[in-house]
């Protein structure tokens, strides 16, 4: 018997970490840059990299490479879909991934 639909666990894994509900959070008001999520933490760029890997798995966000006037592309994170409420955020539904 399935109790959940398949990529649950890793949804609700990945929403376990605070920071990471805060990079959807941030996700959702606005797409920015890994780099400027990064800004927003006390933590290396590379552990905001980390975080932003398993939001990316989970199917919560994605990154989108996007020319930023300097000739190079930054990854931007975008929301992706999710059938949770993050914060005061209703949102629409999560389907396995």
């Amino acid at each position: 018997m399935q109790i959940a639909p398949p990529g649950f666990d890793r949804v609700f894994a990945a929403l376990a970490d605070h920071t990471r509900r805060d990079i959807v959070r941030r996700a959702i008001s606005a797409e920015e840059g890994v780099l400027e999520l990064a800004s927003h933490y006390p933590m290396s760029f590379a552990a905001v990299q980390k975080h932003v890997a398993v939001l990316e798995r989970a199917g919560l966000i994605t990154k989108q490479r996007v020319a930023d006037g300097l000739e190079a592309e930054t990854p931007r994170v975008a929301w992706s879909r999710g059938n949770v409420v993050v914060g005061p955020h209703p949102v629409s539904a999560v389907h396995g991934t």
